[in-house]
């Protein structure tokens, strides 16, 4: 598993692998953003230790959003369902419905690539 590294910003991405950390940092270079922490998970199987590592961690209460991204690797249902059991075993907040963040602090957003509702992956987004 991939131990979460010391919280330093207020906004959190969690990312699925390498390949999507290295595109959201590009990403975020592009639109000169600075002020998102974009964290690599590791793989669907490790997020609800992960998430429980990192909710725990000590700079944990200032971060104030979290957005969650991975692959949907089949159906985006289940993919979903395994990303909001991970967050209840964390005690961290899942949103309702697709597409929007959950209530409260943190606000906690999820996105199921390539469209919240397909099979696929970041590259399957980007072609």
């Amino acid at each position: 598993m991939v131990r979460p590294t010391t919280i330093n910003k207020r906004i959190q991405l969690l990312v699925e692998g390498n390949d999507l950390r290295n595109f959201f940092e590009a990403l975020m270079k592009h639109l000169s953003r600075s002020g998102v922490q974009i964290l690599n998970f590791g793989g669907v199987r490790d997020l609800p230790e992960f998430l429980s590592a990192f909710a725990t961690e000590s700079n944990f209460p200032m971060v104030r959003s979290i957005g969650i991204v991975r692959d949907a690797e089949g159906p985006a249902g289940p993919a979903r369902q395994s990303v909001d059991s991970a967050l209840g075993n964390a005690r961290l907040p899942a949103p309702a419905p697709v597409s929007q963040a959950s209530v409260g602090s943190p606000r906690v957003s999820v996105f199921i690539l390539p469209d919240n509702k397909n099979p696929g992956m970041l590259e399957t987004l980007l072609c």
